[in-house]
């Protein structure tokens, strides 16, 4: 699947470019999104070395999981999360990105307590204030830090979004750059125990060179490196 190799080439030089640009030293983690591709496309992936992988659904990803067992890929978790799903992605998934909610966190936590395991997690957060997605309201970041911070089983380790649709990906810069203020007060403030904020998670196939430009560390890419959906 050389277009595969070759979209990833592309993609890494043009992050390498901004990177040089605006005299960014932080790596910048591509998480491949893999939704509706198959375990081939995967491998392929990884073997252009990218270890980390991101998949919306369950039921999906799973097959795809177990037969590519034998590969040190990073699972990413990034779907919408059902409280009845959560046991069984994390038995599957390295950490979820998208807990949304604070019966995730209380679940997660409880779950890990059990397998006696400290589980990562991001918090997304709704950054365009949108009704119809998931996602804690920018006012809530404070108080669902202060829950985190009572739980023993769980890590926090990154901040996830998803910015308002547009067709003009410049329209993401100021959602990113809420993000990056939301991600700087975390670091700064919060910082230890089991409030680790080491990622910044945003940007997708259209608009990731704006949220490297704008302080993510992780971008989150499916369509530019395996190429439409069918």
């Amino acid at each position: 699947m050389k277009y595969i190799e070759n979209n990833l080439k592309n993609i890494k030089e043009r992050i390498s470019l901004i990177k040089k640009e605006n005299s960014i030293e932080r790596d910048i983690t591509i998480v491949a999104v893999s939704k509706t591709f198959t375990p081939l496309h995967i491998k392929t992936v990884f073997e252009s070395g990218i270890k980390d992988i991101g998949e919306n659904r369950y039921q999906e990803a799973k097959p795809k999981i177990d037969e590519l067992n034998d590969l040190n890929i990073n699972w990413h978790f990034i779907g919408t999360l059902q409280t009845n799903k959560i046991r069984k992605i994390m038995n599957s998934f390295s950490l979820i990105q998208s807990v949304s909610e604070i019966k995730h966190i209380d679940k997660i936590d409880s779950i890990a307590e059990e397998k006696k395991v400290v589980y990562p997690i991001f918090i997304e957060i709704n950054i365009g204030e949108e009704s119809n997605k998931s996602g804690f309201s920018i006012d809530e970041t404070g108080k669902i830090i202060e829950r985190i911070k009572e739980r023993k089983n769980i890590v926090l380790k990154g901040v996830m979004c998803i910015p308002p649709y547009s067709s003009n990906p410049e329209d993401s810069r100021k959602y990113f750059q809420k993000m990056k203020k939301i991600y700087d007060e975390l670091r700064e403030n919060n910082n230890g125990k089991n409030i680790q904020t080491e990622e910044l998670s945003m940007g997708m196939s259209d608009d990731f060179e704006i949220a490297v430009e704008e302080g993510a560390t992780m971008v989150r890419i499916g369509r530019g490196i395996f190429g439409k959906r069918g």
